[in-house]
């Protein structure tokens, strides 16, 4: 007995140790004293988790990601090994996994999750705002004095739209760090949001004066002054952001913007360029940059660049969980097609006018289509097709019955919309 606590002092001896040397930046020391536990083939869950931090750190991915299971395997509830092996599947691409192995560390390490604020992070990165929103109000209950975790409940309720609360979070941050960097930028963006235009003056200003090199304060302030329609000081406002950060591309976009209401449009469409080169994958920006050239009659390359809505936000959630293949023009051969309203109601308004077209297109290739739309629409949709299309009610859990899907939003591109067409009837 008194062996076995004898070992069990000098485990915890040599994790305690090594963790020490590591978060004192000495990677080296605490790999050495590790190491020829691992050797020896240690039975400590702690060893094991250490050293797939340790692997990680050092970029052996693969021994990392065994260190971390052979963890698992000695302690099934090790919230440590979970964690560092949603840090290992998410250096090697696997974000499912990462996010799986982030919720088994919840479930067992609830109580101890600095760690949290990286998982609140992914999440937002995947769009899924709910869950941020839920993982940092956990984040804020298990550290409740940190100004870090009442930011980042403020920023996961700002994703997702629940203006009010963010600022209560924000404002919490303050409150513990009045200091805490980007605060007054985020509560000046929110109050911009909620069209509280003197706030967000006063916060943009309070921003500045704390931070004058912050490109971000100047992006805020420049899109205040774009509000109120000065365009100069807004230029004044984007030109400062850029020279503190000249690759942005949103402040390129937004200088953009500011141009084309002056009618400086050659201006504008060559930092539209530039956003773009330095962008080539951001769907938010492409779809952005898409309605701009519609604006313009650039319609090749607006409907081209308004696919990329499913790359953004939450439409490539949604794209990437639908059960059925996209239809690109096949043959159908009595198959069915579903087509969708992938966008707010007042856009798809504008697109259920080429539905009728691609009702003949489709029946040319001998297949069938039916249009899920927006309930509000459905009596209104119902007189204009006079029954050439079927309507149908639901959620995405209707695409399971139907052979392909396509977008309303991608009806313009299909169908090789041009200006000529526009004021036509279907």
């Amino acid at each position: 007995m008194d062996a076995s606590r004898c070992e069990n002092s000098r485990k915890t001896r040599w994790v305690d140790e090594a963790l020490w040397l590591l978060r004192h930046g000495d990677l080296v020391g605490a790999s050495e004293l590790i190491e020829p536990q691992i050797a020896a083939q240690s039975t400590d869950a702690r060893t094991w988790s250490l050293w797939a931090e340790l692997c990680r750190m050092r970029g052996r991915l693969e021994v990392a990601n065994h260190a971390s299971s052979r963890a698992l395997e000695l302690d099934p509830d090790s919230g440590w090994a979970f964690v560092e092996k949603s840090r290992v599947l998410l250096a090697q691409g696997d974000v499912d996994g990462a996010l799986g192995n982030f919720e088994r560390a919840f479930d067992t390490d609830h109580a101890k999750g600095k760690w949290m604020r990286e998982w609140v992070m992914l999440l937002l990165k995947q769009h899924d705002y709910e869950r941020a929103g839920e993982v940092a109000l956990a984040y804020c209950e298990n550290q409740p004095k940190r100004a870090q975790a009442w930011f980042i409940l403020g920023y996961s309720l700002e994703r997702g739209g629940h203006l009010s609360a963010a600022i209560e979070a924000y404002n919490r941050c303050r409150m513990l760090d009045s200091r805490f960097r980007f605060v007054n930028v985020s509560l000046a963006r929110v109050f911009l949001m909620m069209g509280d235009i003197p706030s967000a003056s006063f916060r943009i200003e309070e921003a500045i004066a704390g931070e004058p090199a912050d490109s971000i304060a100047w992006f805020t302030k420049a899109r205040i002054y774009q509000s109120r329609r000065q365009t100069e000081a807004a230029e004044i406002a984007i030109e400062r952001a850029l020279a503190l950060a000249p690759d942005c591309p949103e402040s390129l976009l937004l200088y953009a913007q500011i141009l084309r209401e002056a009618g400086r449009w050659s201006e504008a469409n060559s930092l539209v360029e530039r956003a773009i080169e330095l962008a080539l994958t951001d769907g938010e920006i492409r779809f952005a940059q898409a309605w701009e050239q519609l604006s313009t009659d650039g319609f090749g390359r607006g409907w081209l660049d308004c696919e990329w809505r499913s790359h953004a936000g939450v439409s490539r959630q949604c794209v990437e969980r639908l059960p059925i293949a996209r239809w690109n023009g096949e043959d159908l051969h009595g198959k069915a097609v579903l087509v969708w309203c992938d966008q707010g109601l007042a856009e798809s308004i504008a697109f259920l006018r080429f539905v009728p077209r691609l009702a003949r297109a489709i029946r040319s290739r001998t297949g069938e289509i039916v249009l899920l739309c927006h309930d509000s629409l459905h009596d209104g949709m119902s007189a204009m097709l006079s029954g050439q299309v079927s309507l149908l009610h639901g959620g995405t859990e209707v695409f399971e019955g139907f052979d392909f899907h396509i977008p309303l939003s991608s009806l313009p591109l299909f169908l090789e919309i041009g200006i000529e067409d526009i004021d036509k009837r279907s």
